[in-house]
């Protein structure tokens, strides 16, 4: 991922900025995330940005949950090699 930054980025209702750092909603503001100290966490950039490719807009419950489903379908997966 680069480190392109989006024009026009909103200031972040007071949340400094920090180098090399993005503000990352838990809950996004699209399902009512606020700017609230328990919804903003800082991350690196690049961690941020894979976020977002791979999770999307999914809050970290929905994460946490698409992750346990995706163990679920493993183990119900037959443990031995298929036959070739």
């Amino acid at each position: 991922m680069g480190h392109k930054r989006r024009k026009g980025k909103k200031s972040g209702k007071g949340w400094p900025k920090i180098q090399g750092q993005d503000r990352h909603h838990w809950l996004n503001r699209t399902k009512g995330g606020t700017w609230t100290i328990d919804n903003i966490s800082y991350l690196h950039i690049e961690r941020h940005e894979w976020w977002h490719h791979i999770f999307k807009n999914l809050n970290l419950d929905e994460v946490i949950a698409l992750l346990i489903r995706i163990r679920d379908i493993k183990n119900q997966q037959p443990h031995s090699p298929p036959h070739t």
